[in-house]
């Protein structure tokens, strides 16, 4: 069982990487992992127990691999019922996001007007979709804007594959006439990843291995 769990990820990385070596810009780069990660998310054997642990706070994201020189990341997120993200982007950094298991609500968000700058962006919601394993979403830069929360009555995990790692995601803020404008960058993020690394000096009872 060890080898059959190593071999999902390891050829999955290898597909990656021999495909991204070819590649010249964001759109083509997530389009590689999209034809690969299929296979990653057929079946959940090759993910370790210790990247499955949820937390009763907040989501927890544990990194599983970083290509040394290509700098790509797998990701695996999990998440109890009802645990989400803001409304963010990944601060020009594309992603491919597929869901594992359970059930996870894609809001997407797109730009309002083409006129603008990074400081003054203005979004709306435009599409909503529930996400179920094997479903994957596509996020190329200047674009991608989306929440995430996990709709199921169970724990949900996602893979994320990122162009670089670690992430400094920018934060939207509800406007009040039905569009998000851009919060002080990585703000709620912070707290996220503070909570998460006092989690990781004192471990929660959610969080110790079965």
């Amino acid at each position: 069982m060890e080898r059959a769990e190593k071999s999902a990820l390891d050829e999955f990385v290898t597909e990656v990487s021999k495909g991204l070596e070819k590649v010249g810009d964001a759109d083509e780069a997530t389009r590689v992992v999209q034809r690969a990660i299929p296979k990653l998310l057929a079946e959940s054997a090759w993910l370790a127990a210790e990247h499955r642990n949820p937390s009763a706070e907040e989501f927890t994201r544990s990194l599983i691999y970083r290509h040394p020189d290509l700098g790509f990341a797998v990701v695996a997120t999990v998440w109890k019922p009802g645990q989400g993200t803001p409304v963010h982007d990944h601060g020009g950094v594309w992603g491919v996001e597929g869901v594992l298991e359970g059930t996870v609500r894609v809001l997407q968000y797109d730009v309002v007007g083409t006129d603008y700058s990074e400081e003054e962006i203005l979004i709306r919601q435009a599409r909503r979709i529930e996400a179920r394993p094997g479903d994957i979403e596509r996020l190329v830069p200047p674009f991608g804007h989306h929440r995430m929360v996990n709709v199921s009555d169970t724990t949900a995990i996602t893979i994320h594959v990122f162009g670089d790692y670690p992430l400094k995601p920018r934060i939207y803020e509800d406007k009040g006439d039905g569009t998000f404008g851009l919060e002080i960058q990585g703000k709620h993020w912070e707290k996220i990843e503070a909570a998460r690394e006092k989690r990781k000096a004192k471990p929660s009872p959610d969080q110790q291995p079965n």
